[in-house]
């Protein structure tokens, strides 16, 4: 008797179901054994045994047997049974004679065990698992043997049937064939496959599932070979290595491992295999076997992978956050004594005008002040803390006025590609940050490529529906796309790629801070950078910039403005820093203004109180009160105040909360003085005589 057969077995239930099955064998034997020598007893010649002593062997074997058992004629006509079949049925004698028995068989059976005597007519032994009613009206399973017995010439004259109760081993097997069938179907709708593998015979099985998952058809037949070829090339090794390690296991083990295969249609999901090694008892006869369960993890793998990269931009954030604020105490205190130097060097370049020899002198100055500014500047763009002014852009038009610059940036061993999309949209971005991104892209390429190679700087307009992998959300974007052929980048170095002070270079050959300023650029620009690269065939950067339907402006084309000084403009300076304070205010005097000077948001209260202002000079931070409030309590006081906001570096929230009072604007330091002056001129109002001459 079979419990589980075909493809569909379930790992778990073939142990139960073969004792099972030994256990009705070891009784069929049993049964066999006991109506053989029945049948032997009561077939032997009167010659042979004392018909008294014959009689009582054969009625005490009947009669005390632990089981149910009758004789029939040769058609079948009961003339005999034991005393437990009448107390099993509750049959009388009478009753039974004949074919009574057949009322006690279940409906269900009465046509197979009818059969039996169809079948007993060639004289062979038949046998049969039927229903029979118990004298209580509960059917229970017996297996019932019919057993010949012949005469001295060989012809069957009677029939011994024997009755063994089965009905709880019939019944395990039943619950043990409803238990799998509830299982097979609770794994097919989890959407889980079972499978196995024999090593010995290298039998292979699984379950329809299992072969959805393969991606091979349910009617062929599972083997090893047809296994392995869904297994991933890179994962063949893994797979076979594991099953290796369980083979040589000496006891039973659980293995867990997962692996990558491809379908058919070229797509590759993850799955994970998990269950146990058998190891049966060496004299048991049975094979050792796998026996486990197969389950799609694509998702899972996709949802670690999502984790493992928010966890990446997360310790991303931290660190460029960390850099920020390091950027931001820094560049506040350099800029101002940066300006402090500018100014100085423009006082006694204005003051020294004939003497020649001091020239060189100031112009090295200027220079290196210059390089001081453009270092806290990428220090600021680092950390995401500088101050932009983003105005419409078109990419193709800066991209093609920066090809001169790039091409003597890499030299002649690399060769520029450009391919501009026609009717590119426009974009919101500070233009030399832009510039930075560019240059910084170009370098790092350069980098990638000591032998030569070939770049390329491709931009397009992008509709993105739904959220990447890479963290892009939907929207419109201008894409940039910066590629190289060089030596390519692993994922180890990938993952660190855009961390600030992170470099693969020689020491003393790189600072890891480029591709760093990028991120920020893009980052506080809108935008979102990713990478893409593969060792030994290059590198692409994608920068995608959100889409602006605001035009490009025209250049100004504006004159500027003529005007007299008059000697009674004043002008209030706030700056906490005092040699800035004193140089802005030195100059504004030489050119005719007078100027008022405080240390602090306090201090300037206490002079406006006292002293008429026409334009206010502030710092945006500063101990104690920010320039914002500042400006808000003098323009109470001074109606029609103007107000130029300074500063080395101001969160963006201080910054665009004061630029949103009127009559106001923003000079980022570090400044140059004659710059300064022409903003000073600018921002204070004209008399009204003098605005109606220049109008």
């Amino acid at each position: 008797m079979s419990i589980v057969g075909g493809s569909q077995k379930v790992p778990g239930w073939p142990e139960l179901a073969a004792t099972l099955e030994r256990d009705v064998a070891e009784l069929r034997h049993q049964l066999s054994t006991f109506s053989l020598e029945a049948s032997n007893q009561i077939g032997q010649s009167d010659n042979q045994i004392d018909p008294s002593h014959r009689e009582a062997r054969y009625r005490a074997l009947l009669e005390f047997a632990p089981m149910a058992m009758w004789i029939t004629d040769a058609q079948g006509q009961i003339e005999y049974a034991n005393r437990y079949w009448h107390q099993y049925s509750g049959q009388s004698a009478e009753i039974l004679h004949g074919t009574g028995w057949l009322s006690h068989v279940h409906p269900d059976d009465l046509e197979r065990a009818s059969g039996m005597w169809c079948e007993a007519s060639s004289s062979q032994a038949c046998e049969h698992e039927v229903r029979l009613r118990r004298h209580d009206g509960q059917y229970r399973w017996q297996l019932c043997k019919g057993v010949p017995i012949a005469d001295s010439r060989g012809d069957t004259i009677r029939w011994l049937c024997l009755c063994v109760d089965i009905h709880e081993r019939k019944m395990a097997s039943v619950a043990v064939a409803e238990a799998e069938e509830h299982l097979r179907f609770t794994l097919e709708a989890a959407g889980v496959g079972s499978c196995g593998f024999y090593p010995c015979s290298e039998k292979k099985e699984w379950s329809g599932r299992s072969a959805d998952m393969l991606g091979v058809s349910r009617d062929l037949k599972p083997t090893l070979d047809l296994f392995m070829s869904r297994v991933h090339p890179e994962d063949k090794k893994a797979v076979w290595d594991g099953v290796g390690a369980l083979l040589s296991s000496t006891v039973t083990t659980d293995y867990d491992f997962d692996y990558r295969i491809m379908r058919p249609d070229g797509t590759v999901r993850w799955l994970l295999s998990r269950g146990k090694y058998f190891v049966p008892a060496a004299d048991s006869g049975e094979e050792p076997r796998m026996k486990g369960i197969l389950l799609d993890i694509t998702e899972r793998k996709q949802a670690e992978e999502d984790k493992k990269q928010l966890e990446d931009q997360l310790m991303l954030a931290g660190k460029m956050e960390a850099v920020g604020r390091l950027a931001s105490g820094v560049a506040h205190d350099f800029n101002n004594l940066i300006t402090v130097i500018r100014g100085a060097a423009d006082t006694l370049q204005s003051r020294l005008k004939d003497h020649p020899g001091t020239a060189p002198v100031l112009a090295t100055i200027h220079d290196a002040a210059e390089r001081a500014s453009a270092m806290t500047d990428q220090l600021l763009a680092l950390g995401r803390r500088q101050v932009l002014h983003p105005v419409p852009l078109n990419l193709n038009r800066s991209t093609e006025r920066l090809k001169d610059i790039i091409c003597q940036m890499l030299g002649d061993h690399i060769t520029l590609e450009v391919r501009l999309a026609a009717d590119l949209w426009n974009v919101k971005i500070d233009p030399l940050q832009f510039d930075q991104i560019v240059i910084n892209l170009a370098a790092n390429a350069r980098d990638a490529m000591p032998q030569g190679g070939t770049i390329t700087i491709h931009t397009s307009n992008q509709h993105v529906e739904s959220s990447t992998s890479e963290g892009l959300t939907p929207g419109e974007y201008v894409c940039l796309a910066f590629s190289d052929n060089g030596t390519g980048m692993d994922d180890e170095v990938l993952r660190h790629i855009f961390e600030p002070f992170f470099t693969t270079k020689e020491l003393g050959h790189g600072t890891g801070v480029g591709l760093a300023t990028v991120y920020g650029i893009v980052q506080q620009s809108g935008g979102h950078i990713s990478v893409r690269s593969t060792p030994g065939k290059g590198t692409q950067f994608l920068v995608h910039l959100p889409r602006t339907h605001e035009a490009v402006h025209a250049a100004d084309l504006r004159g500027n403005r003529i005007r007299e000084i008059r000697k009674t403009e004043s002008i209030l300076i706030v700056d906490d820093e005092p040699h800035l304070r004193g140089l802005l205010a030195e100059q504004l005097e030489e050119h005719g203004y007078a100027a008022l000077q405080a240390a602090s948001a306090l201090q300037a209260l206490e002079l406006a109180a006292t002293h008429a202002v026409d334009l206010l000079i502030t710092d945006v931070v500063m101990e104690g009160s920010s320039g914002e409030p500042l400006a808000r309590q003098l323009a109470a006081k001074h109606p029609g105040l103007h107000t130029i906001f300074i500063s080395g570096y101001a969160p963006n929230d201080h910054l665009q909360q004061a630029l949103r009072q009127p009559n106001t604007c923003f000079v980022q330091k570090p400044f140059r003085l004659h710059a300064m002056l022409e903003k000073v001129r600018d921002m204070l109002p004209l008399p009204a005589k003098e605005a109606s001459e220049q109008a």
